[in-house]
């Protein structure tokens, strides 16, 4: 793992968890296992300030434990998890547009609290709501959630295993998305008691003894790949959208949704639908005929990006190839790079060395339709830089640099690594900039604080307009000025963190599509 990724999520963990987890998590991050000792020498901390930090990154689904043939227990820590982290706000407005409010709660409630109980985020949640919820109606927004594999369960110890220091995890295929029973009643007696209802109208209890879930030790956590397996398909499909229109679009959307549930998230293509599917699937949302959609489909399967192929052979099934799609997807980012970076004809070049290959210098000049002496130099300035690759090709057996051949090139998983460390040090940049400002205004941001919370609690009945002018002028027009300063710093930086996530979202989809 490179310096850069490291700090990054380094910081990150410091900035949601604080400096003890950091520092263990830091640990964890330099090398790939760790005992609890060998933590312990390289951190300098009390054991006990260790297990509490292990315990959050345990429950917060960011380690993993297994057990040493000498009989001790390893720790290891997912970095490209920690960097989900920055993500959440994509995850939870995702939700909030397919599942509502409810959803949005839910995924929220679980993802802050890294993994909890069904009853205890229905329990969140209604409390949340404050009375304008229906426990039934968010118990079904969990079912869907977990239906459409948003949600799944924790591994639990296999109350078979012998006893050990370290429990066996167990999670059967029959038990990943199995609802378990959840007493709404009891719900509902809470947030009687809660809201301090007169007796009479709080729920009567059908067993004044049985008064605990039945779901207390099945826990729940966030299916991370699900949802980066929702953004991918949201990007394929604003890709196609841009290139042959809205309604093409909006059929590899059916397509996507449709198989979504039948293929693993990090699979090669999309699983099988027929057009038939597709047809009854799209017209509930758009007007369209059947001889539209099938113009629309043999047009896609017909398309010189390949993304969508016949996988029979009366061409009655269609499904994505989604490899080639992020493939598209990362050159299009690396494209984009290029053309902020060195300029539009630069990314002229760049673009015709993705669709020729590999080119002389002379080809590169005739194609691009540029002087011989800026295409020179834009490309050298893009080797300079390893945007762009040499090949040499000797005319003769003796090697001599004057009948050699230099073939241009560009190397997609290279080049993706390269941007995805630039991406990590501006991450890392960002993140530091937003620390400093916060901690160079801290008095000023507590002193409005305090002033917020006088204000809530003084309200126009019980005091005078001239008493609230009063608690306002406590901040002065200068410090006022400084925290419109703040405001506008930490927003666009916010902003920049969302943008850089989303490159970073695609290039590792793309080297992760790699290794399979």
């Amino acid at each position: 793992m490179s310096h850069a990724k490291i700090r990054a999520c380094s910081l990150i963990l410091k900035d949601h968890f604080g400096v003890v987890v950091q520092s263990v998590g830091e640990a964890l991050l330099r090398v790939s296992w760790r005992s609890l000792g060998e933590i312990a020498r390289a951190t300098k901390l009390p054991l006990s300030k260790i297990k509490k930090a292990l315990m959050v990154l345990i429950h917060q689904n960011l380690v993993n434990f297994e057990a040493h043939p000498k009989g001790t227990v390893k720790y290891s820590i997912n970095a490209d998890r920690i960097l989900c982290l920055i993500r959440y706000s994509r995850y939870i407005y995702c939700t909030k547009m397919l599942y509502g409010e409810a959803g949005e709660f839910i995924i929220e409630e679980v993802l802050l609290n890294g993994r909890l109980c069904m009853s205890s985020v229905l329990q969140k949640v209604l409390e949340r709501q404050q009375g304008a919820g229906v426990a039934e109606d968010v118990k079904q927004k969990f079912v869907d959630l977990v239906k459409t594999g948003f949600l799944y369960r924790v591994p639990y110890p296999d109350p078979d295993a012998p006893a050990s220091k370290m429990p066996s995890l167990i999670l059967p295929d029959d038990v990943v998305y199995k609802i378990p029973e959840v007493k709404l009643y009891l719900l509902k007696q809470n947030l009687a008691q809660a809201s301090m209802e007169p007796p009479a109208k709080k729920i009567k209890m059908e067993n004044p003894q049985d008064d605990k879930q039945p779901d207390e030790k099945e826990y729940w956590r966030v299916h991370i790949d699900r949802f980066d397996q929702h953004l991918r398909d949201q990007l394929i499909v604003e890709a196609l959208s841009k290139r042959m229109g809205a309604k093409a679009g909006e059929v590899v959307r059916t397509m996507l949704r449709l198989s979504e549930t039948r293929c693993n998230p990090k699979a090669v293509f999309s699983a099988p639908v027929s057009r038939s599917e597709i047809h009854q699937s799209l017209k509930q949302e758009i007007n369209i005929s059947q001889q539209e959609l099938d113009s629309y489909l043999s047009a896609l399967a017909d398309d010189a990006l390949g993304l969508v192929k016949r996988t029979d052979e009366r061409g009655g099934m269609f499904n994505v190839n989604l490899e080639r799609a992020l493939r598209l997807l990362a050159e299009n980012v690396l494209a984009s790079i290029v053309q902020d970076r060195f300029g539009a004809k630069s990314c002229r070049i760049f673009r015709l060395l993705l669709q020729k290959k590999y080119l002389e210098q002379k080809q590169i000049e005739e194609l691009a339709m540029i002087t011989a002496r800026d295409a020179k130099e834009m490309t050298y300035k893009m080797f300079e830089e390893k945007f762009v690759l040499a090949q040499e090709l000797p005319r003769t057996p003796d090697y001599a640099p004057s009948r050699m051949i230099y073939l241009f090139h560009v190397d997609i998983p290279q080049l993706s690594r390269q941007v995805l460390e630039w991406c990590y040090k501006s991450l890392t940049n960002m993140t530091l900039r937003r620390v400093h400002v916060t901690e160079e205004h801290n008095r000023l941001l507590d002193k409005k604080q305090r002033v917020d919370l006088i204000l809530s609690t003084m309200r126009p009945e019980n005091s005078s307009p001239e008493q609230i002018a009063e608690v306002k002028e406590m901040v002065t027009p200068p410090e006022r000025k400084q925290l419109a300063y703040v405001r506008h710093v930490t927003s666009k930086i916010a902003l920049g963190e969302v943008q850089l996530d989303k490159t970073i979202l695609v290039l590792q989809l793309y080297i992760n599509s790699l290794s399979k």
